[in-house]
C-alpha cells in the first residue's frame, strides 16, 4: 500500500512542466495523509487522486490551527480562545473529519462483526481439534479499535477519537521529517549521492520487492534521516540527560 500510494506521488509530481517551482510539502501532505488514513482505517481513501477534499481540507485547517493557538498565548485560556475565530474554524473542521470517520467507522464496524462470527466459529473449531485456545490477532487498527470496542473497553467516540488523534499526529509529523530530509540532500548533494547508489544496491530491479527485509538494508539513508531528526525535530521536546562524559572532537560533554 505504501509503495502504491508513493508511485502516485511521484506520478504526480511527472506531470508538472519541467522548470516550474514546486511546494513538495504539499505533495508529500498529501501523500502521507493517503497512507496513513488508509492504513488507519483499512480504507482505499484515494486522497491524492482529489477525492474527498473536503475531509483533506478539514485535517490541514485543523492542523494548522493547534499550531496557530499553542504560539498565541491567550489562546491557552480556554474561555478566551472559545470566543476567537480559531476555535469556529476548529469546529466546523471537527464536524468534516468526524463526520467523514463516522461513515468509515459504521461501515467496516459492520464488516467486522460479520467477519468476527465467522473467525469465532472457526476458532471454535480448530480449538476443538487441537484442544487448545487459538489467538488470532488483528493486524489493522481499526480492527484492533473494534476489538476493544466489542469487549466494551471503548465505545464509538473512543474508535473516532483514537483514529482523529493518529491521522493528525501522524500525517503532519511524516510530512515535514520527509520535507526535512529532501532539503538536507538537496544542501548536501555527496550525502545525496550516497544515498542514492545505496537505493540502486539495494534495489537492483523491478523484481525485487519494497518490503521490510528490503528496506532494513538502507542503514545509510537511515542515518541521513536520524541526523535530520536531529538537526531539525519535527516535535522538539525531547530531553536527553547526559550520565557520563562524551567526548565529540575537541569539546566534552560533562554531566
Amino acid at each position: 500500500m505504501f509503495k502504491t500510494k508513493i508511485d502516485k506521488m511521484i506520478y504526480n509530481l511527472k506531470q508538472l512542466d519541467e522548470g516550474v517551482d514546486v511546494n513538495l510539502l504539499d505533495y508529500l501532505y498529501m501523500c502521507t495523509l493517503d497512507m496513513i488514513s488508509t492504513s488507519a482505517t483499512d480504507v482505499d481513501i484515494d486522497l491524492q487522486d482529489g477525492k474527498n477534499r473536503e475531509y483533506v481540507d478539514a485535517v490541514i485547517a485543523g492542523a494548522d490551527l493547534v499550531a496557530k493557538r499553542i504560539i498565541t498565548v491567550p489562546y491557552h485560556i480556554e474561555w478566551i480562545y472559545r470566543f476567537s475565530s480559531l476555535y469556529e474554524v476548529e469546529k466546523k473542521s471537527l464536524r468534516a473529519v468526524n463526520g467523514f470517520l463516522d461513515r468509515i467507522i459504521k461501515l467496516k464496524k459492520t464488516m467486522f462483526d460479520e467477519v468476527a462470527d465467522a473467525e469465532e466459529e472457526r476458532r471454535e473449531e480448530l480449538a476443538k481439534l487441537n484442544n487448545e485456545e487459538i489467538e488470532t490477532k488483528p493486524k489493522i487498527v481499526i480492527n484492533q479499535l473494534f476489538r476493544f470496542w466489542t469487549r466494551g473497553q471503548l465505545d464509538f467516540k473512543d474508535v473516532r477519537d483514537e483514529l482523529d488523534v493518529m491521522i493528525y499526529t501522524g500525517s503532519d509529523t511524516s510530512t515535514h521529517l520527509s520535507s526535512y530530509t529532501l532539503l538536507m540532500l538537496a544542501m548536501h548533494p555527496e550525502v545525496q549521492q550516497k544515498v542514492v547508489e545505496e537505493l540502486q544496491s539495494v534495489f537492483v530491479d523491478e523484481s525485487v520487492p519494497f518490503d521490510y527485509d528490503s528496506v532494513k538494508q538502507l542503514t545509510y539513508l537511515e542515518m541521513v534521516i536520524k541526523e535530520t531528526l536531529r538537526l531539525y525535530p519535527v516535535i522538539p521536546y525531547i530531553a536527553r540527560e547526559v550520565k557520563a562524559d562524551i567526548k565529540l572532537s575537541e569539546l566534552i560533554l560533562n554531566t
